[in-house]
């Protein structure tokens, strides 16, 4: 009991820091110091390519050095770049930027795991849950302490970096254990030998997965949103305090959404949820086309929009886990959480790239173009297997 709390603890604090300022601090940052659009692109996609790398490599630290010591790599890391980043040249902020992502990619994974796997099997739904509900606590936290505090100043920087290394001192009472059995590494075997046998279709497939493209085109839409938002407020005429207020409430309507749709999922099936969100999401997206300079307005729309795209993530995982058990739950989950944070990574390149050639305006236009393919998509889906 006493390795759950202080897992969670630790979560908690990592998650305030990486995710919660990572994705929002930045982006803020950056445009207060006159950055351009394409820059604030690349930079934000670092972060999102840094945790693609974290994710990919973090299974094999923890077999090589355990899941405590991975999770200090990742958290460490992310605050050294914290707390480098201010001093730095902004131009080079992409590379502080993917250390942070980084990091987050290994103690995602290494927390997790650890966590999952020391929770009883009859409580991991429950725990799993409040898990997750705290994770988008920490997330919205993060842009809140931005609404008051000055983003050319690096006090938020140095802050960020201190709360994540606040949290090794919980990490002490976490008990530790094997990062793999002996079965985990027959099956670990046995699918790189099955990847010897590269089949071009097969591999399509499987990253084509009904809960990996909703959860990979709603990842580039969220990417998007969290990158350019500062840009967008700042080009009518709004504060960085407003930015940060909105992106604020981007993720207090991701973590109000959790449970709502997962209940539907439950009780109504995953392509219907998904319809549901997709449908939401749109009209949020025209409705911030049309309101687009009113404050109050692109407070509600922006809470609707952070429910509806930050659910596909979710979606997704349940996705990974319907009607599975054993490696492929570990496989569908590797899946999803790939295709997430690679689409993630990409989604603020390309906006960039777009705004930076015509305008921020363009931004909400964007990304209802992704959310027309999502509802595409699912249409077109005779199943989700």
């Amino acid at each position: 009991m006493f390795s759950v709390i202080a897992l969670n603890i630790t979560s908690i604090l990592a998650q305030f820091g990486q995710y919660g300022l990572g994705t929002t601090l930045i982006p803020i940052a950056l445009k207060v110091r006159n950055a351009s659009a394409e820059s604030i692109g690349i930079t934000s996609s670092a972060l999102w390519f840094g945790m693609l790398i974290g994710l990919l490599i973090a299974g094999q630290l923890t077999r090589i050095w355990g899941y405590r010591a991975t999770l200090i790599l990742g958290v460490s890391l992310s605050a050294l770049s914290f707390i480098v980043m201010p001093m730095m040249d902004w131009q080079l902020w992409a590379i502080p930027a993917a250390l942070i992502g980084f990091g987050l990619g290994l103690r995602w994974i290494a927390l997790e795991t650890w966590l999952y796997r020391i929770i009883p099997a009859q409580a991991r739904g429950r725990t799993i849950g409040i898990h997750e509900s705290l994770l988008a606590t920490a997330a919205f936290l993060g842009p809140l302490m931005m609404v008051t505090m000055d983003s050319i100043k690096p006090d938020a920087f140095w802050i960020a970096a201190g709360v994540m290394l606040c949290g090794f001192i919980p990490l002490q009472f976490a008990h530790s254990i094997p990062a793999h059995t002996m079965e985990e590494m027959s099956e670990t075997g046995s699918a790189i030998t099955t990847n010897v046998k590269f089949n071009i279709s097969k591999t399509l497939q499987y990253w084509l997965g009904f809960g990996a493209v909703v959860a990979g085109l709603g990842g580039y839409v969220e990417g998007s949103l969290l990158a350019f938002t500062p840009v967008y407020t700042a080009d009518i005429g709004l504060s960085a305090a407003d930015a940060a207020w909105l992106l604020t409430i981007f993720q207090i309507g991701a973590m109000a959404f959790q449970f709502p749709v997962g209940w539907i999922a439950d009780h109504h099936g995953l392509p219907k949820t998904t319809k549901i969100c997709a449908v939401i999401a749109l009209a949020s997206l025209v409705s911030a086309i049309v309101f687009n300079t009113q404050l109050s307005a692109l407070t509600i729309i922006t809470f609707m929009l952070g429910g509806s795209i930050a659910s596909t993530l979710s979606l997704g995982l349940i996705w990974a886990v319907h009607d599975n058990t054993g490696t492929t739950i570990t496989n569908r989950v590797k899946q999803v959480s790939v295709t997430y944070t690679a689409l993630s990574a990409i989604g603020p390149l390309i906006t960039g790239f777009i705004i930076n050639s015509s305008s921020s305006s363009t931004l909400f236009w964007q990304q209802l173009i992704l959310v027309l393919v999502l509802i595409g998509f699912v249409q077109l889906r005779k199943r989700i297997d």
